[in-house]
């Protein structure tokens, strides 16, 4: 994938993780403790549990669903408008406690995925996945928020 960015196009993948990884926690952390810069609101629409939280040109939104045994999780961080971090996390409860855990992390710079990161097994791994699901995943998720 290009990089259109000269600062971060020194960054070799594991830094550019580490770097917008570490910018979504410590926003993810603001968010939870400052009830002065963040908004947050749960939304329940069909079936899924919506957290938003909007603080310094910031928004995070996750939206958790379950169906069957399996819980789904879908996390947004957004810089500005534009998408910086996204998750994508599956947890399927076979026996309580054992489960099969699958997610998927992408680093996007200027609206574009950079890299990725994925655990388990999951959608990652069949032969027609497309990374850029996630960006369709997002725009009608996000146009859910209006």
């Amino acid at each position: 994938m290009q990089t259109t960015n000269a600062q971060s196009s020194q960054l070799t993948e594991d830094q550019f993780r580490e770097k917008v990884s570490t910018e979504f926690q410590n926003s993810y952390n603001k968010a939870l403790t400052s009830f002065e810069n963040s908004m947050d609101y749960d939304m329940v629409k069909k079936n899924e549990k919506w957290s938003v939280y909007e603080f310094d040109n910031k928004r995070i939104f996750k939206i958790e669903s379950k169906k069957n045994n399996t819980t789904f999780i879908e996390t947004y961080y957004e810089v500005d408008g534009l998408l910086r971090y996204a998750q994508e996390k599956e947890i399927s409860f076979i026996n309580t406690p054992d489960t099969i855990e699958w997610n998927c992390e992408y680093f996007l710079e200027n609206g574009s995925i950079k890299t990725i990161m994925s655990l388990g097994h999951g959608k990652t791994e069949r032969d027609d996945w497309d990374s850029n699901e996630i960006l369709t995943l997002y725009q009608k998720r996000k146009s859910s928020l209006k």
